[in-house]
């Protein structure tokens, strides 16, 4: 006799098994290989944290000579090797040098300040922009179309990025599931997310909204509907 695969599921992880098993992965809205991703949009390029003076990084006291030395293009110099890199840029930038694409390719991309080095140096020289735009920050670029990779990571939160840069098996952006797969992530729409849930019989809320989550996926908590809760629902639909 066959038995369904909701009722053979008893414990939460088994329920999203299930769950996973009821996604078409043919019928994603789209598809991003996880590679592709980390190519085009290196971690620092993501990260919210990016754009916070980078004070885990740098000494204090060097990150707050260099800004002296950015305003003024005079002062002590910070004499920490940890600062050559952002030393060569900021000279450049008060002598008026100008700097290769290949060296904002070969920096760590973020200024000890935050943000990037190609968005300050474009902020001085913007007839670089286009050159330069594939090294800035995602929130320093020009809003993509919202239905692009590029447009779906400028809409993300805090609590998505980090999922996403964890690789975490799924999580919620605004109206869109990101299901891990392998090694690509797939995109659902929220309401494809719902039956789905509903027919595996588990209830899910952002992480961010409970006080306590005791079974998390990405941003994501889960629990599974209680037996009152599937009786409401039975009664619903008689």
């Amino acid at each position: 006799m066959f038995v369904s695969p909701v009722l053979q599921a008893k414990t939460l992880p088994q329920k999203l098994d299930v769950l996973t098993s009821l996604f078409s992965f043919d019928d994603a809205k789209q598809m991003y290989d996880m590679q592709e991703i980390q190519v085009n949009f290196p971690t620092a390029l993501i990260s919210p944290d990016s754009m916070l003076p980078q004070t885990s990084k740098y000494p204090l006291k060097d990150i707050q000579l260099l800004y002296q030395l950015e305003q003024k293009c005079k002062g002590k110099l910070p004499l920490s090797p940890l600062v050559t890199e952002p030393l060569v840029f900021t000279r450049a930038m008060c002598r008026g040098t100008k700097l290769p694409v290949k060296w904002f390719s070969r920096s760590d991309h973020i200024h000890p300040g935050g943000g990037t080095y190609a968005a300050r140096y474009v902020s001085v020289h913007p007839e670089m922009f286009e050159d330069l735009q594939q090294y800035m920050h995602i929130s320093e670029r020009n809003l993509a179309e919202p239905d692009t990779l590029l447009g779906r990571l400028q809409l993300m939160n805090r609590d998505s990025v980090t999922a996403l840069i964890a690789g975490a098996p799924m999580f919620l952006q605004g109206e869109e599931f990101w299901l891990r797969k392998g090694d690509s992530y797939f995109i659902f729409d929220y309401k494809t997310l719902e039956t789905n849930a509903d027919t595996a019989e588990l209830s899910f809320t952002l992480s961010n909204q409970v006080n306590e989550c005791f079974f998390e996926r990405g941003n994501i908590c889960w629990s599974q509907k209680s037996d009152q809760d599937l009786i409401k629902q039975a009664l619903y639909f008689w």
